[in-house]
């Protein structure tokens, strides 16, 4: 069993707040986190919504099914009986201490707009992704490498840094190919499988994402147009979200794709990465770009079906870009959720993958393949640097070097999995 980077925040917030929200896509372990934690927790009960027995007890008399559950109780799939929010508000209400309520679900959007329609200010939230490099490579609770970046003052600083503790992560460029491909379910990651296994998982999870969780969300009449937005965005990752050409290349309205990647955002398979905007004198775009949270899931809607392949794609930084923002969101999340995440681009081309924000500081981030970036490559990286000195002292290469090197006097090259660990 992989010990879960989470297990610490969820104990810390159920000491906190009578109501803790775990959410996050299907089957990444939202469950199998709160058996593991089950005694420590002292849940007196688990009630899951998904049996239609308990859907329908709660919605005939949500207070006294919430008067006659045995607390601490934990409720899985909460968001499948709304009726049960306001009843534990009032239950709350009446007894407010910590750890009373632990719910769960796979429809992000809808959970928290329930949470903060009926439960704020009771509730907290904890987003749980699939299984992160870090977790993989059992360095869960050791302090990130980025943020000690994040103290650096200098790029010597930084490369100091990293060349210290280069040695703790060694993967090779096969290694990291390997990880994008296998994404990061549980069910895939803590057992091996064959290739054939892992494809046919991939494709009866996104039959029951779409005949069993869309329904939840509300009508979809064209499903299979559905999956083709789908594909497309998957195929699309690190991307502008631009609605207009996604809709063009299949021959659907724009308002059609915005309310399809609404739905995939609602079930945590997509998130976004917001553009950097500040008055510079220069124009920036100002559309996000758009991520799916699973490389191994995206890469097969997108057609990707081995590591042949996937090498061989002339998208392969694009996939690349994802699988890092991903676990760099991951990570941030759980250690120091004040932090902001965007990228920066000019209308003229200049381009930064990943600007990470703390307080009154920026850490620019490069992402790429190459293991010898050169100062050509790092042109958008440069321009940042420039326009943004004071809050930015130095920015980072992360690519497949062995050993940091310095690019130039305020650029530093750090292997990629070091950076993510």
């Amino acid at each position: 069993m992989i010990k879960r980077e989470a297990e610490r925040r969820l104990l810390r917030l159920w000491r906190e707040f009578p109501v803790v929200l775990v959410s996050g896509a299907r089957q990444v372990g939202k469950t199998t986190l709160v058996d593991m934690l089950s005694d420590r927790l002292r849940l007196g009960q688990r009630i899951s919504f998904d049996h239609s027995g308990s859907r329908q007890r709660a919605n005939e008399d949500p207070e006294l099914f919430i008067e006659g559950a045995q607390l601490p109780a934990f409720l899985d799939e909460a968001q499948k009986s709304p009726a049960v929010f306001d009843a534990i508000k009032q239950q709350v209400d009446r007894h407010r201490r910590p750890g009373r309520f632990l719910l769960s679900g796979s429809a992000n959007f809808l959970l928290l707009k329930r949470v903060s329609e009926s439960l704020a200010g009771r509730a907290s939230r904890l987003f749980l992704r699939g299984i992160s490099l870090r977790e993989r490579m059992s360095r869960v609770g050791d302090a990130p490498h980025l943020l000690e970046c994040l103290k650096a003052r200098t790029a010597r600083r930084a490369l100091d840094q990293c060349h210290a503790t280069a040695d703790q992560v060694r993967l090779t460029p096969r290694d990291l190919s390997q990880h994008l491909l296998e994404g990061r379910f549980p069910e895939l990651v803590v057992r091996r499988r064959s290739e054939a296994f892992r494809l046919a998982w991939l494709e009866a999870y996104v039959d029951a994402f779409v005949e069993k969780d869309l329904p939840d969300f509300g009508e979809i009449r064209h499903r299979e147009e559905f999956r083709r937005v789908w594909r497309l965005v998957a195929a699309s990752a690190a991307q502008l979200r631009d609605l207009a050409s996604f809709g063009q290349a299949l021959g659907v309205s724009y308002h059609t794709v915005d309310r399809y990647i609404g739905l995939l955002e609602q079930g945590c398979h997509l998130f976004r990465l917001e553009p950097y905007y500040v008055n510079i004198g220069k124009r920036l775009t100002k559309t996000p770009k758009i991520f799916s949270e699973d490389t191994g899931l995206a890469l097969m809607l997108a057609g990707i079906r081995g590591l042949e392949q996937l090498e061989a794609s002339d998208r392969r930084g694009a996939w690349l870009e994802n699988f890092a923002i991903a676990e760099v969101k991951t990570l941030t999340e759980l250690f120091d959720p004040s932090i902001q995440l965007w990228f920066w681009r000019t209308l003229a081309g200049a381009e930064v993958d990943l600007l990470v924000e703390r307080g009154a500081r920026l850490l620019p981030i490069e992402i790429k393949w190459s293991s010898r970036p050169t100062r050509s490559e790092c042109k958008g990286l440069e321009t940042f640097l420039i326009d943004l000195k004071p809050r930015a002292p130095f920015g980072l290469v992360a690519c497949g070097t062995r050993e940091p090197f310095l690019v130039t006097d305020r650029i530093v090259a750090v292997p990629l999995p070091w950076l993510l660990i």
